[in-house]
């Protein structure tokens, strides 16, 4: 079992290489986050928030996501 983690470990991060040399929508997106970690803490919160019928969707709004100005309370 172990090495069937391990394993699985490894293909996740062949994926996640590959994704990174490959995918110019993630590469445009992590440039506009500026780091790995601020990227997938953007995707994580929409991910539980929302459904996406496929990453390439779910890159595409962060992309164009605009923050919603809070109304003035004062």
């Amino acid at each position: 079992m172990a090495t069937v983690f391990a394993l699985l470990m490894m293909l996740a991060f062949l994926v996640d290489q590959a994704q990174q040399v490959g995918d110019s929508l993630f590469q445009a997106l992590w440039a506009k986050m500026g780091s790995k970690r601020r990227l997938w803490k953007k995707v994580l919160s929409l991910f539980e928030c929302f459904h996406f019928p496929s990453f390439r969707r779910l890159y595409e709004t962060l992309l164009d996501f605009q923050k919603i100005p809070l109304p003035n309370t004062s």
